[in-house]
């Protein structure tokens, strides 16, 4: 079987999986609703807790993935 098939059906695997079973959780288990405090609002002290921007987020998750990994060599 080549090689491509296996990569093309792992893909519309992950993203059917991704459209009814993540989006079903999300909806159904989680019941996120925007409106919500978050913990970062509720329990703003400057310190720990703090809204910031996503992107901001983003990054930090980045940078520790990537720290994570650089450590072991």
């Amino acid at each position: 079987m080549n090689t491509l098939w296996i990569v093309v059906i792992g893909g519309v695997v992950i993203y059917l999986a991704y459209n009814f079973y993540a989006k079903r959780i999300d909806r159904v288990v989680i019941q996120s609703d925007s409106k919500r405090a978050t913990p970062a609002k509720m329990y703003m002290d400057g310190v720990d807790f703090m809204p910031t921007n996503r992107n901001m987020l983003f990054r930090h998750h980045f940078k520790a993935i990537a720290a994570a990994g650089y450590a072991g060599c």
